[in-house]
């Protein structure tokens, strides 16, 4: 059934409004507030026409898994989520290949199955790249096809260059433009900007699926519109902008955050700034996710399975180690040599980090595109995986209303910011 909860109404006065429901935001001007429940109706059934034609259309996507070959990294980055570096803890072929058996023993014939495989950081996945190979060599004989996916640091070789050409990889790599020297140096400390730019230019070169991902700090904050034209500059088509968070196990202080109000008003800038440049480049930002009643991320609604260097299972990239804080909630069933050992009682618990069990979002308009927002940083934040961040809530009540009016007064703004959304009335 659908109720009001499945639909958001931003009201931006002077007869503008937004309405926010899964999948779908619709812009709507020049109506009155006599207009709205109607409206809203209409919106509602909508909802419900798309979700029975999806039900009669069900498209399975296949099973996908994830690992973090290395906690070892050859970057010292000031801001480092997971400290990559400290720990030179690399994963075993057998225990990745016992990843792969367990995933393909959940189907009677997986060699007619999709696998998506991801390889992502708590450390450079790259410094254990026979692993990689092996791995997804070994997944082929396994399943019919498989998708490689990966989040580098971006300072490889021209032999894994080759590797990510040749099996069409879909590379996000870190690249913090005009700080990039400052904020993600080598273990040497010398600067890593120049093979980062010139891989960047290669796979942009070969068509390569290639995400860049820019960290904000608040030293580079004001020079966020000059970092995006630099990204732009080398090809890139999409850019995710995100500032910097701190946790207790993070590289770094609370001072590298950069502050509400200066964050989004250069988020602003930068995006008029792609406008008024005419530049060929997509911004991507976990403020403006894709509306949802489901989850923030695949922590709560079980679809993150991601396997340590250690065997150990995490619904969580930034929780990689048994001495993490939150540990004993992230980690919640480990792989083992004849299969994967769930804790089903942590399961559920993790299954409830969703926003209609906090009692902070129930009430909030803003809540289908927040999802809640990051449980982590609600954790970092707070010391409580339910009570949302409150530096993620601001920033949403700040930023999307001004976006949302960009929006009204220049409709090209969803070119740039709206890609992966349904969007109509404009």
């Amino acid at each position: 059934m659908f109720n009001r909860s499945n639909i958001d109404v931003v009201d931006l006065e002077q007869g503008r409004y937004v309405f926010i429901s899964p999948n779908r935001i619709n812009f709507i001007s020049d109506i009155n507030k006599n207009e709205l429940d109607e409206v809203i109706n209409e919106e509602l059934e909508e909802i419900r026409n798309i979700q029975e034609k999806n039900q009669e259309h069900e498209i399975i996507l296949g099973p996908s898994i994830a690992f973090i070959p290395t906690l070892d990294c050859n970057l010292r980055c000031i801001y480092c989520y997971a400290r990559g570096g400290e720990d030179k803890v690399y994963m075993s072929l057998d225990l990745a290949m016992s990843a792969i058996d367990a995933i393909a023993s959940g189907f009677s014939d997986p060699k007619q199955e999709y696998l998506s495989i991801y390889f992502v950081g708590g450390g450079e996945p790259f410094l254990n790249f026979r692993l990689m190979e092996k791995t997804c060599s070994y997944a082929r004989e396994k399943f019919s096809e498989i998708e490689i996916i990966i989040v580098s640091n971006g300072t490889f070789g021209a032999k894994q260059l080759d590797w990510l050409i040749q099996n069409k990889v879909a590379t996000r790599i870190s690249y913090d433009g005009v700080a990039h020297s400052i904020q993600r140096p080598f273990a040497s400390g010398a600067d890593s900007s120049q093979i980062v730019e010139d891989n960047i230019r290669r796979l942009v070169k070969y068509n390569i699926p290639l995400t860049v991902q820019l960290t904000i700090t608040d030293d580079s904050v004001l020079n966020m519109a000059e970092s995006v034209r630099q990204i732009a500059n080398l090809g890139v088509k999409y850019v995710k902008i995100e500032p910097v968070h701190y946790s207790i196990i993070s590289r770094g202080s609370p001072d590298l955050v950069p502050k509400i109000d200066t964050f989004v008003e250069q988020f602003l800038s930068t995006i008029l700034m792609i406008l008024d440049n005419d530049l060929d480049i997509k911004i991507d930002n976990s403020f403006i996710s894709r509306p949802t009643a489901g989850y923030y991320c695949g922590a709560g609604e079980g679809s993150n399975l991601t396997i340590t260097p250690s065997g150990d299972i995490t619904a969580c990239l930034e929780i990689t180690r048994r001495s993490d804080k939150y540990s004993n909630i992230m980690m919640y069933g480990q792989c083992l040599a004849n299969g994967f050992k769930i804790d089903k009682n942590i399961r559920k618990l993790l299954d409830r980090l969703h926003w209609s069990n906090y009692r902070k979002c129930k009430n909030c308009n803003l809540k289908l595109i927040c999802g809640g927002g990051c449980p982590m940083q609600g954790g970092w934040d707070n010391g409580d995986l339910f009570i949302p961040s409150d530096y993620n809530c601001t920033i949403h009540q700040l930023l999307l209303p001004e976006l949302f009016r960009m929006v009204f007064d220049d409709s090209r703004v969803l070119d740039v910011i709206f890609t992966n959304h349904t969007i109509s009335g404009c």
